[in-house]
C-alpha cells in the first residue's frame, strides 16, 4: 500500500515537474518571437518596427482606442485653430492628418524579423530616392523651370502649418485618451462628487 502510494507521489511529482518544463519552454520560445510592425502616422510617414507579440498586440489596443478618438481631436483642433491669432487667417490642413495606423506580419525568430525591418527601411529609401530622381527627369523633358523664391517659400509654409496641426491633433488625441482613462466607469461617480440630494434630512 505504501509501495503504491509513493508510485503515486512520485508520478505527480513528475508530471507537474513536466508542466512546468513545457510552460517554461513555451514561454521562453514566446520571448524570442517577433513580428515586424508597418506603422503609418499623423503625418503619413510610415516607418518600421519590431515588436514582440505583446507589444504588438499592446500597439494594437491603443491604436484601437486612438481611431475611436481621432475624429472628435480633428475637430477639437480645428476648432482651436480657428479661434488662434497665429494660424486662423491659414486654412485649417485637414487633409495632411491622418490617423495613426499600423499591421503586423506573422510571428517569426526575433532576429529574422530584426533583419527584415532594417531590409524594409533600406528599400524603402531607395524607393524615395528613386522617385526623386523620376520626378527630376519628369520635369526636365516638361522644361518645368526650378522652383522661385515664391514658391519655395509658399511651400515651406505649407509643411510648417502643416507640421503644426499634425502635433496639435497628436496632443489631443493624448489627451482625451488620459481623460477617458481617468472617467469615472459607467453608474459611478467622479471622487468628490456628491449625488444630488445626499446628506439631507429623509422626508425633507
Amino acid at each position: 500500500m505504501k509501495r503504491c502510494f509513493m508510485a503515486v507521489c512520485v508520478l505527480m511529482c513528475l508530471t507537474v515537474f513536466a508542466r512546468a518544463e513545457l510552460k517554461n519552454k513555451a514561454a521562453a520560445e514566446q520571448k524570442d518571437k517577433a513580428v515586424v510592425v508597418k506603422i503609418e502616422d499623423y503625418d503619413k510617414k510610415v516607418k518600421y518596427e519590431s515588436m514582440t507579440p505583446e507589444e504588438w498586440k499592446k500597439l494594437e489596443t491603443e491604436l484601437k482606442l486612438e481611431a475611436k478618438l481621432f475624429p472628435e481631436a480633428v475637430e477639437l483642433v480645428r476648432k482651436e485653430w480657428e479661434k488662434d491669432e497665429r494660424y486662423r487667417r491659414k486654412q485649417f490642413p485637414k487633409s495632411q492628418i491622418s490617423c495613426r495606423q499600423a499591421s503586423a506580419s506573422p510571428q517569426m525568430d526575433a532576429d529574422k524579423a530584426a533583419d527584415a525591418v532594417t531590409r524594409k527601411v533600406d528599400q524603402a529609401a531607395k524607393r524615395a530616392e528613386e522617385e526623386v530622381k523620376a520626378q527630376a527627369e519628369r520635369d526636365k523633358k516638361k522644361n518645368k523651370p526650378a522652383p522661385s523664391e515664391s514658391e519655395k517659400k509658399s511651400e515651406a509654409e505649407r509643411k510648417r502649418l502643416a507640421e503644426a496641426a499634425i502635433d496639435m491633433v497628436r496632443a489631443k488625441v493624448e489627451q482625451l485618451k488620459v481623460s477617458k482613462a481617468n472617467a469615472p466607469a459607467p453608474g459611478t461617480q467622479a471622487p468628490g462628487t456628491q449625488v444630488p440630494g445626499a446628506g439631507k434630512p429623509a422626508g425633507k
